[in-house]
């Protein structure tokens, strides 16, 4: 599986292999170049890396986000109800 990576330009500013990853960088990313994540979200790379890494449900609640505040809180609720059934199992 292709990692997504988080560019500026021509500079590689983080990557991800994972949906924890994704969350982690969008959170660092934020703090450091919100302006990037914007455009990563407005031009829907990570849309269509979610799709590529078969998270279509989290993919629809983003497709329309351009805000990285909001979505790294919508990443975050997908991962705190993941964990919550996992320790239901």
């Amino acid at each position: 599986m292709e990692p997504f990576y988080f560019k500026s330009y021509d500079k590689t500013l983080g990557r991800a292999n994972n949906l924890e990853e994704l969350y982690s960088m969008m959170q660092e990313i934020e703090k450091t170049d919100p302006s990037s994540l914007k455009y990563h979200l407005e031009n829907g790379n990570i849309y269509t890396w979610l799709l590529y890494i078969k998270k279509k449900q989290l993919a629809q609640q983003l497709k329309n986000i351009s805000e990285p505040e909001k979505a790294i809180e919508i990443i975050g609720i997908y991962l705190s109800k993941g964990k919550k059934k996992t320790k239901k199992n």
